[in-house]
């Protein structure tokens, strides 16, 4: 996180969740990620022979702006 906005973005995150009733440390404030991983083992580039697994859920290069 940028350190320019951390402290505002800790205290957005405490209001939100003071707005809906959960506390800053309840295990309902953690994180839990929203899909499983779904990863294609050793998925080959047709253009430049490139070999690595690819998570379809979770590689930054999967997503692009058509896909919003």
């Amino acid at each position: 996180m940028d350190a320019n906005i951390e402290d505002e973005a800790h205290k957005l995150r405490r209001n939100l969740l003071r707005l809906i009733g959960v506390g800053e440390f309840s295990d309902d404030a953690l994180w839990n990620e929203p899909c499983p991983s779904i990863v294609l083992p050793e998925v080959i580039c047709k253009i430049c022979s490139l070999c690595r697994d690819l998570d379809v859920c979770r590689d930054p290069t999967m997503v692009t702006k058509n896909n919003l």
